[in-house]
């Protein structure tokens, strides 16, 4: 091989590493980790944006939990559980109140005894919107752990726009979450009891492109 075969194979190999560790870090910023994006089949949810879809939704802090990957699933709940279902569907919206489809919805949680799995495989999971920016996951409802009320932390991203680490919270845990400066009370869920668990809305509203929240 001559001398300048070798330099040109040394600079393709080293341009192909430097276009992997490029793809890499874009991957590690955002959402979702290990999946192509597409649209979802529609669910057939027929959900109606709220009023408050103008007010797009407050961030929060991302906690150390919350491990870098995720699988592409909408079922978080243990076949072993036995705590009582709850599913948690929602719409992802601008605040034009504009359905937001192929948006990565990225759920995490403690379980029922307000344990978080340190590997982040257990309650963890994402999925995207489908045609009506609509999302849906089975889950059940996490635990306290000390210091904080029970909650969700989600990540969501639409295609082109910033992504939203924020956290949902239980409207029903009244005092947990009165003691819980994290709480805010625009992150709580809609909740209803059903025969068999638990029915959660909650609607994430993206700011608009070039517009701070």
């Amino acid at each position: 091989m001559s001398i300048q075969r070798r330099i040109s194979r040394r600079a393709a190999l080293a341009a192909a590493a430097g276009a992997f560790v490029s793809a890499g870090i874009a991957r590690a910023q955002n959402p979702p980790l290990g999946a192509v994006p597409g649209v979802a089949d529609d669910r057939g949810l027929d959900l109606v944006p709220g009023p408050d879809c103008v007010r797009p939704t407050v961030g929060a802090t991302e906690p150390v939990d919350f491990a870098p990957f995720s699988l592409r699933r909408a079922m978080l709940r243990d076949a072993i559980t036995d705590q009582l279902p709850l599913r948690l569907s929602g719409l992802v919206l601008t605040a034009d109140c504009q359905r937001v489809p192929d948006a990565v919805v990225d759920l995490a949680h403690a379980d029922e005894n307000g344990a978080y799995d340190p590997m982040g495989i257990r309650y963890r999971g994402h999925q995207y919107t489908d045609a009506s920016g609509a999302y849906r996951f089975e889950t059940i409802r996490s635990g306290p752990y000390s210091g904080r009320t029970a909650h969700i932390h989600a990540r969501v991203q639409g295609p082109g726009t910033v992504l939203l680490t924020t956290a949902i919270y239980y409207p029903d845990l009244t005092e947990l979450n009165a003691a819980d400066p994290s709480f805010r009370s625009d992150l709580t869920m809609k909740l209803a009891r059903t025969a068999d668990g638990w029915e959660g809305r909650f609607d994430f509203v993206l700011p608009l492109a070039g517009v701070g929240v």
